[in-house]
């Protein structure tokens, strides 16, 4: 009679199982989705996309973070092809608060003499670079060097931010 019970329960577990592998598609998603981007509210998975759908060859994030000596929020690196940018994100209560926070940061922002600065080894990455800001939403975003078409595509992604 046991023997008989334990046999029913295995071949019941054989039936969930095929059922899950084959029809539930919880094992097969390609992972949480991104937030949702939002004015005033962008994180880096927004600026990250945003740069992806402008043809690059490569965008991933990258494994530093950094500071200048005008902003007050730490940098964090994107990989951009051969090039680092670097993204400086206001996060606030809300989305208004997160652009007042951006422009008050960046009211006196001087390219000429923004320095970027490794927080690891306190190293400047700029040195004889030429560096172009970009500003939208509750984030700056820093490139540094790139051609006129590599400048020209992140000022479009930054762009298409809400």
């Amino acid at each position: 009679m046991l023997s008989n019970i334990l046999f029913a329960l295995v071949v019941i577990s054989a039936v969930v199982v095929g059922y899950l592998y084959f029809f539930d598609d919880r094992f097969f998603n390609e992972g949480p989705e991104a937030p949702a981007c939002e004015a005033g509210r962008n994180q880096l998975i927004c600026v990250i996309n945003a740069l992806k759908e402008q043809d690059f060859d490569r965008v991933e994030p990258g494994r530093y973070t950094a500071s200048t000596n005008q902003l007050s929020q730490p940098g964090q690196v994107i990989e951009i092809n051969k090039l680092n940018a670097f993204l400086f994100i206001y996060p606030a209560a809300t989305g208004e608060a997160g652009i007042k926070l951006r422009e008050a940061d960046s009211a006196n922002l001087d390219p000429d003499s923004l320095q970027i600065t490794a927080r690891i080894s306190e190293r400047p990455l700029n040195e004889g670079e030429e560096i172009h800001i970009f500003e939208h939403s509750n984030v700056i975003l820093v490139l540094v060097g790139g051609t006129d078409a590599e400048v020209a595509q992140v000022q479009a992604a930054i762009d298409t931010l809400p």
